[in-house]
Parts: structure tokens; C-alpha cells; sequence
């Protein structure tokens, strides 16, 4: 058994030199030199300046029309609550800072509360109200 493995480490010693001796050496080895350098030369990048870096960000446009004299924003709309009484239920909704309209059921939504803008309200619930816009139902949850 003890020969079994010797005779295996010979083979392996003789098998890995003649590997070692057979591979020929890697091309960067062979050229010490200038061609090998200029290959891995990085280029310079141009600096940017600090003027237009600015100018670039603002005609980029990323936070919509915020020059003074432009087109307002809309109205965003909010639906902050149900209530309900014993009679009827009501919806309340906030558009911007402003008080807290009441709806109730069969009134429309206003065009500040998108995409439901100009939807019919048919049912109020605690946690939820179904609208129908042209002719589909739709579930709106209610954060209070």
C-alpha cells in the first residue's frame, strides 16, 4: 500500500514538472518594455468646471417648471377620512392646505384627486370608497 502511494506522489512530482517546463512563458513576461506600457497608458479626462456643471443642472429640468411666471401646479388631492352619522356617510377630502371638504355618496370627485377625477361615489366605507368612472368600479383606500 505504501508503495501504491509513493509510486502516486511520482507520478504527480514527474507529471507537474513536465506541465511547468511544456507551458510556454505568458506574453508580459517576454516584453519587459514599451510596448507592454503603452498599452495600459489611461487617458486623461477632461475637468469639468464648476460654472458648467451648474448650467447643466439647471436646464436639466429635473424638478419641473420651477422658474417664476410658470404654469402653477395643480391642486393635489388628498383623502383623509370617512365619517358617518346615522343618516349618511360622508368623505373627507383635502385638497392642498385647504379645509376639508365633505362629500357624500353620489357626489364626484374633483379633478385634484387623479386618475378618479370627475368620479361618482356610490359607496363609503370606514377604510375604503368605491367610485365608477365610465362605467368601471374602483376601490380607494382611505388613510387616516
Amino acid at each position: 500500500m505504501i508503495r501504491a502511494i509513493v509510486f502516486g506522489l511520482a507520478v504527480s512530482l514527474v507529471a507537474g514538472a513536465l506541465f511547468w517546463l511544456a507551458v510556454p512563458a505568458a506574453p508580459a513576461e517576454k516584453q519587459r518594455g514599451g510596448a507592454l506600457a503603452e498599452t495600459i497608458a489611461l487617458q486623461t479626462l477632461p475637468r469639468a468646471s464648476m460654472q458648467d456643471a451648474v448650467a447643466r443642472i439647471e436646464t436639466a429640468n429635473m424638478w419641473g417648471n420651477t422658474k417664476p411666471g410658470s404654469d402653477a401646479p395643480k391642486a393635489i388631492g388628498k383623502i383623509v377620512g370617512a365619517v358617518r352619522t346615522r343618516e349618511e356617510k360622508y368623505l373627507l377630502l383635502q385638497l392642498d392646505k385647504q379645509v376639508a371638504l365633505q362629500l357624500k355618496i353620489g357626489d364626484t370627485l374633483p379633478d385634484a384627486i387623479e386618475p378618479f377625477a370627475g368620479a361618482t361615489i356610490v359607496d363609503i366605507q370606514s377604510e375604503r370608497i368605491v367610485v365608477v368612472k365610465n362605467g368601471k368600479k374602483f376601490s380607494i383606500s382611505v388613510t387616516n
